[in-house]
């Protein structure tokens, strides 16, 4: 059992069952946005993401726009 990210949210859930309830997985699966991230940093593509961890590709960009909106609200102090 899931709470929405957002009310517009299709894959993102938080769910307590599966990992700390402060990250964001995909509905369905034990898959993190941290683990989404990991992929894009090694240099997969979106289309890989979603082949090899069997999820839709739109759940990958979700995932990634859900952490574009984080990104833009930090401010670095330096």
């Amino acid at each position: 059992m899931g709470i929405e990210m957002t009310k517009n949210a299709t894959y993102l859930v938080l769910n307590s069952d599966v990992h700390s309830p402060k990250r964001p997985t995909i509905r369905g699966t034990r898959i993190t946005i941290d683990d989404i991230l990991s992929y894009v940093s090694a240099g997969w593509s979106a289309d890989k993401i979603a082949h090899e961890l069997k999820i839709p590709k739109a759940a990958v960009l979700e995932s990634l726009t859900f952490v574009s909106k984080i990104v833009k609200e930090v401010n670095v102090i330096g």
